[in-house]
């Protein structure tokens, strides 16, 4: 009792601050939220801030918490979505394996999170995403605001545009280890890409290695779909040594598209190195 109104008397400011400062201490915050009825708010604050989903599994999980705590759905601010892998399920004792959102059911049968902002979707090279699974997916999000895949494969430029269109207005797009199957000019017809994605409001956009150097999807985007407003562009988070950096040529062109409002360019420090294991460097032949 002593514990619990001790927390009661505490500023609420104050509260916030330490709730904050063990933000990454799942168990920290579990026995804060013991302390007190405003404790327990706050921590569940942090704890539910960020959620992911890796098979269809946890969102019937997802939605059991609902059940018993509602207001677990305004509290995301940011999702994970990706498949099951080991990481995962060694943190589920008992499962063996998970269903891959791939083959979950579409729409997923979870409520919109209204203040989630950010969405990273991680997948793999095994198999190309699918646009109606992602689309479907993406509007459980609708105030989201920026964007990142991983290790993403589309099948084409139009199933790229189609997932892109679905997003509403971003704010931040990054493409690391992504590309298409297929050459974007041999899907790129207004014919395939009925609706194109709202990128006028983009203000950063970031690219890293990509798979067989097809980057080339990315200049394609942004010829196709201007982003008027970018104020960021980054070339970094090369990961591993034998995925390629993004191509000089793609980078002047990706630089020249966004010349016009571009104030900020990162460029990871170790990418001349990385671009000597791909491609030849232009700066080792004198002239």
């Amino acid at each position: 009792m002593q514990s619990s109104s001790l927390g009661c008397r505490l500023p609420f400011e104050l509260l916030r601050e330490i709730t904050g400062h063990n933000g990454d201490d799942v168990a920290a915050l579990g026995a804060l939220s013991l302390v007190s009825h405003t404790m327990r708010s706050m921590a569940i604050e942090e704890l539910f801030s960020v959620a992911h989903f890796a098979c269809a599994e946890d969102f019937a999980r997802w939605l059991d918490m609902l059940s018993r705590t509602p207001r677990l759905v305004n509290v995301v601010k940011k999702v994970r979505l990706s498949n099951p892998g080991l990481a995962w399920l060694r943190r589920r004792r008992g499962m063996e394996t998970g269903t891959n959102l791939a083959q979950s059911v579409v729409p997923p049968l979870i409520p919109p999170m209204p203040n989630v902002r950010v969405v990273e979707w991680q997948d793999g090279y095994m198999q190309a995403l699918n646009p109606e699974m992602a689309v479907a997916h993406m509007a459980v999000f609708p105030n989201m605001q920026r964007l990142q895949f991983e290790h993403t494969l589309f099948s084409n430029m139009a199933a790229l545009t189609r997932v892109l269109a679905a997003c509403g207005s971003l704010k931040a797009l990054a493409f690391l280890d992504t590309t298409t199957q297929s050459e974007p000019e041999s899907d790129s017809s207004d014919s395939n890409i009925a609706h194109g994605p709202h990128l006028t409001e983009l203000e950063e956009l970031g690219a890293s290695s990509t798979f067989n150097g097809g980057e080339d999807f990315l200049v394609n985007l942004v010829e196709r779909f201007p982003p008027t407003h970018l104020r960021s562009l980054s070339f970094q988070n090369f990961r591993q040594s034998y995925q390629s950096p993004c191509s000089v040529a793609a980078m002047e062109k990706l630089l020249r598209l966004a010349a016009p409002s571009l104030v900020n360019l990162v460029i990871e420090p170790n990418f001349r190195e990385l671009h000597r294991k791909h491609f030849w460097d232009p700066f080792d032949f004198p002239g």
